[in-house]
């Protein structure tokens, strides 16, 4: 066995949807196995958090050049932002696919949630109550940076178990200079039960943990040695210096960019992504084509009787398009909505696609029991794993018995909120279990983070 360990919030998500998942994925045979072919919510998200990463960046260099007040629309490049998330996209689509459903249309697919990715960062880029709301109320110090807790825990042999986090963005709220953690989720849809539940969330709760012990450790250096850390023109380093005490992250920024609901169409029978930017109506007209962006909608007339909002529906020969195929894509048909001029009886056509709630604050007693319960599950569910793959190599026979007693299937999670990766592992025949690899639809997991991937560039206090 390795005498380095890893563990991470994504493992102790799945830990906690299934156990057996998380074994297959993060430590059978050491590393854990992946579809080949890309999960098409997995991949969307990625590239989005690409493209927002690519925009705080520009908002941090805007203020290393002095800049006062940042003004979205003047110092970012949106463009750069989707061009360089869209190329991650095709990049990923030439090297591993789409795993799509039997009979899906993947080439449409991807066009699609390419089309997506690239409104969810223009709808940042361009509301209100997007990049810009962020910007106003904080200082953006620190952007995706991936960082290790060096022996968060251990086994009884010494056996280190490091803890690795990549927080969205560090955050400094004016005037109070307090810091908070940026997270971002793209999600099909927002209801208040979303938001209770990201609220409890362990992502808050290990990042704010682990970024908080790195701060803390700098803190004290720059007090006790005025030594300056990697970069001293870093603006994290430049915030710690002001700090007449220890450091403390206050709470989570949540903000969520909503996707909308995938199903099939009952038309064409095609997957697609319910999003008002995504696909729009027209009606030709004698005055030339007309548009519309939803079918039904309420009000701005009011019914004098029960005074509600009376509903409305597109008559007759309306069609439904994909905004993306359709002459200057998605980005034309987002400037066309913003002009006001399309439905404008149907109220704000991009409410409700970016929100951006009231900051989580942290409790101490949360903290800590997070860190409790993970310390001791960590050592636990290692040393499962380590007996369970014990037996895998040395006595075969056993493995599939020795698997069932300590580390269980959670068949709740296998097609709920969306299909397992792992099922053909799961219930395929006995040389699935023996060779994920050998079946052609699974590979190696590759590391994404720097200290498991063994290419983290560990840089001395002071050093260059």
């Amino acid at each position: 066995m390795s005498d380095k360990l890893y563990t991470d919030r994504s493992r102790q998500i799945t830990g906690i949807e299934c156990p057996r998942r998380r074994y297959l994925t993060y430590e059978m045979g050491g590393t854990g196995f992946t579809k080949i072919r890309n999960s098409i919510p997995l991949l969307t998200g990625t590239v989005v958090h690409t493209g927002l990463a690519c925009m705080r960046r520009d908002v941090m260099e805007a203020k290393h050049k002095g800049v006062e007040r940042v003004l979205v629309s003047q110092y970012v490049d949106i463009d750069k932002a989707v061009r360089l998330a869209l190329k991650e996209y095709q990049d990923e689509l030439s090297r591993r696919g789409l795993d799509v459903e039997l009979g899906e249309d993947a080439e449409y697919t991807a066009k699609e949630q390419m089309a997506l990715c690239e409104a969810l960062l223009r709808v940042y880029w361009m509301l209100d109550d997007g990049l810009q709301s962020l910007v106003d109320r904080y200082d953006i110090i620190e952007v995706e940076h991936d960082e290790t807790y060096h022996t968060f825990s251990s086994l009884e042999d010494g056996t280190s178990i490091d803890m690795n986090a990549k927080a969205d963005a560090l955050l400094m709220e004016h005037g109070t200079h307090d810091l908070y953690i940026a997270s971002d989720k793209t999600i099909g849809q927002m209801d208040y039960r979303k938001e209770n539940e990201n609220r409890h969330d362990v992502q808050g709760l290990s990042e704010a943990f682990i970024v908080e012990k790195r701060l803390r450790e700098w803190w004290r250096t720059l007090k006790d040695n005025g030594i300056s850390i990697a970069n001293p023109e870093a603006l994290n380093v430049k915030a710690l210096s002001t700090m007449p005490d220890l450091p403390r992250i206050m709470g989570i920024q949540m903000t969520f960019l909503v996707k909308g609901r995938r199903e099939q169409d009952n038309y064409d029978g095609k997957w697609k992504t319910r999003n008002r930017l995504l696909y729009g109506w027209a009606k030709p007209g004698i005055a030339g084509e007309e548009f519309a962006w939803t079918y039904n909608w309420s009000g701005p007339d009011v019914n004098e009787t029960t005074g509600k909002l009376v509903g409305h529906k597109l008559g007759k020969g309306w069609r439904m398009f994909p905004t993306f195929e359709a002459v200057g894509g998605v980005k034309t048909w987002i400037d066309l909505l913003a002009s006001g001029t399309v439905q404008p009886d149907a109220g704000n056509p991009f409410d409700g696609l970016v929100y951006t709630p009231v900051p989580c604050f942290r409790q101490d007693r949360d903290m800590q029991d997070w860190y409790e319960q993970t310390f001791a599950f960590e050592q636990d569910w290692q040393m499962r794993v380590r007996t369970v793959e014990k037996v895998r190599n040395e006595q075969p026979q056993f493995y599939r018995q020795i698997l069932n007693s300590l580390i269980y299937q959670n068949r709740s999670s296998c097609d709920w909120p969306s299909k397992c990766p792992c099922q053909e592992i799961c219930f395929g025949d006995d040389s699935m279990l023996v060779n994920p690899v050998a079946s052609g639809l699974y590979q190696i997991r590759e590391p994404h983070h720097l200290a498991e991937a063994g290419v983290r560039k560990v840089v001395p206090i002071g050093g260059k």
